[in-house]
């Protein structure tokens, strides 16, 4: 389901920006960098519970952190750059439907929803054999279960063909 939604939004951030290839690597890219933002947030440092070790950066998180938001702000504001370009472009162009572009915003919500529904109804979720459900969490900014749930997705449909990606 990320990857649904972060699909959608790159695509609504830059769609039309970029030729296929470069907006592969840049995807490619942002996804690297917001997985490894994600994991620092979810680290547990030491320096939240002993605030005198924080100068230290002992587990270097903080750094790791600087480090990737380093990144990202030159990144978004470049993006927010080339967009803004070729909207200037398109108005220059005669393109007056701008606002058009925007429609996909509330989209969103409702593409992840229909994607979770036929997820669930398309597969029999089973757990692999000999495994128990444990959603014990791990401690950290973001909950995470101590262990990863795992479910196999058994087809439901008659034709495999059914669940082609479009």
């Amino acid at each position: 389901m990320f990857l649904i939604m972060l699909n959608v939004v790159m695509n609504m951030m830059w769609g039309g920006t970029f030729n296929d290839e470069d907006k592969t690597r840049i995807d490619l890219e942002f996804r690297k960098r917001a997985e490894e933002v994600l994991d620092y947030l979810g680290r547990t440092n030491i320096s939240d519970f002993l605030p005198v070790l924080a100068r230290f950066d002992l587990q270097g998180v903080e750094q790791g952190m600087k480090k990737q938001i380093s990144w990202l702000d030159p990144f978004f504001e470049s993006m927010i750059d080339k967009r803004m370009e070729l909207d200037q472009e398109m108005k220059l162009n005669g393109d007056q439907d701008g606002r058009r572009r925007c429609i996909g915003i509330p989209l969103v919500e409702r593409i992840i929803l229909y994607a979770l529904a036929s997820l669930l109804h398309s597969f029999e979720w089973r757990m692999p054999e000999g495994v128990e459900v444990d959603l014990s969490e791990k401690f950290g900014i973001v909950l995470k279960t101590g262990t990863p749930l795992t479910a196999i997705p058994v087809p439901r449909l008659s034709d495999s063909n059914l669940y082609a990606l479009c």
